[in-house]
C-alpha cells in the first residue's frame, strides 16, 4: 500500500528499487562511454531517476497535505536516496572527466515558472559542437 493510502513505503520502495536498477545499469553503460579509448566530442546522458520518483512522490511533499509526519518524512527520504543516485553517478562523470573537459548538469524541467528560453542546441551549433 503506497504512503499517500496510509502503507509503509513498501510500494514506494519499489519504486526505489527499480530507480537503483536503472542508475545502475545508466553507470556502466555511461561508465563504458567514458573509458572508450576514442571519446566523441560530445556525450549527452539523461538520468531519469530524480524525475521519475519525484513525479510519483510530489503528492506526498507537498507541504499542505494532509499527511502523517511519519509518510513524509519516509516519502523524503526515498527522495533522497533518489538524488544519492543521481549524485553517485555525477562524482563517476566528474572524476573521469579530464582536464580539458566540460561537464554540464542540467535537468528536463523546474519546479518554478519560466521567465526565460533557453535553447541549449543553439549553445552547441555555435560552439561547433553540433549541427
Amino acid at each position: 500500500t503506497p504512503l499517500a493510502a496510509g502503507g509503509d513505503g513498501s510500494a514506494e520502495e519499489v519504486l526505489l528499487s527499480g530507480a537503483r536498477l536503472v542508475a545502475r545499469s545508466f553507470a556502466d553503460a555511461l561508465g563504458a562511454a567514458l573509458t572508450h579509448t576514442e571519446l566523441p566530442d560530445l556525450v549527452v546522458a539523461y538520468l531519469p531517476v530524480t524525475d521519475d520518483v519525484g513525479h510519483e512522490l510530489v503528492g506526498l511533499l507537498d507541504p499542505d497535505a494532509d499527511l502523517p509526519h511519519a509518510a513524509r518524512t519516509r516519502a523524503w527520504e526515498l527522495v533522497a536516496a533518489a538524488y544519492q543516485l543521481a549524485d553517485d553517478l555525477l562524482g563517476m562523470v566528474v572524476r573521469r572527466a579530464g582536464a580539458d573537459d566540460t561537464v554540464v548538469v542540467s535537468a528536463d524541467h523546474g519546479m518554478a515558472p519560466v521567465r526565460t528560453t533557453f535553447y541549449p542546441n543553439n549553445v552547441l551549433v555555435s560552439a561547433g559542437l553540433a549541427v
